[in-house]
């Protein structure tokens, strides 16, 4: 397949900062990993195809019952941070 298809791999790139669809180079794929092959297509390196991801359901994001109210207050000169019931300290670290 692979004189006939470039293989492409989701992973991070610390390079660019971002994750993404690279050009896989290697001898083989390991086992248990996600790789697309994209047939060649004459001496352009690109594939002249788009690559869409069609979700049919809401995200997490998206699909959030109740919207969960922040507020952020000073209390005896510190700041505090009021998620739900919750409050926190500045640093993340729950109050009791």
């Amino acid at each position: 397949m692979a004189a006939t298809h470039d293989i492409f791999c989701l992973r991070r790139s610390d390079m660019f900062d971002m994750s993404g669809f690279f050009l896989y180079s290697g001898q083989y794929i390991p086992a248990g990993k996600a790789y697309l092959p994209i047939p060649k297509e004459g001496a352009s390196p690109a594939p002249s195809r788009r690559i869409s991801f069609v979700y049919d359901t809401a995200t997490a994001i998206d699909n959030n019952a109740e919207a969960i109210v922040v507020t952020k207050f000073i209390e005896n000169g510190q700041l505090f941070i009021r998620r739900g019931d919750t409050i926190y300290t500045i640093q993340g670290v729950p109050v009791k």
